[in-house]
């Protein structure tokens, strides 16, 4: 009899346990599918090791997301992409933190490819208050 009773026993753990087992499984799913619809949505603006660039003090309807950022004497090298509704810009910069100056290397359009590079280096000049370069600069000696 005291066997019966451990298998009833067991029996009830074990089928509550595969129970529970189920809904935890179900919450999972959910989770993971929420994730994979937070990046599809993510994926529609930028492009895989892109970051999003927050542009609060311009007044421009671009997004702007860094594609690379390379740290030399203690100045940045950045490559960023501006998407407007009919084209997109491909920028090379280089940003002085210290001066909070910065000179644009190159340019081009719709194809990271296109982006030419200046034959000579542009001046440094200060950021525009209220324009892109001040949300850029922001966001990069931040």
């Amino acid at each position: 009899m005291k066997i019966l009773k451990y298998v009833s026993l067991y029996s009830f753990f074990l089928l509550s346990a595969c129970g529970s087992s189920d809904s935890i499984d179900s919450d999972i799913k959910n989770e993971e599918s929420s994730i994979q619809n937070i990046a599809q949505g993510s994926q529609n603006l930028s492009t895989n090791n892109e970051i999003a660039i927050p542009m609060h003090k311009s007044g421009y309807d671009g997004k702007y997301f860094l594609i690379s950022d390379e740290k030399k004497n203690q100045k940045h090298i950045v490559i960023y992409r501006s998407v407007w509704t009919d084209e997109t810009v491909f920028s090379k910069d280089e940003i002085d933190c210290n001066t909070r100056k910065y000179r644009s290397l190159g340019e081009g359009s719709n194809s990271l490819d296109d982006l030419t590079m200046y034959s000579e280096k542009s001046k440094w000049v200060d950021v525009t208050e209220g324009g892109s370069s001040e949300d850029v600069v922001d966001f990069i000696c931040s």
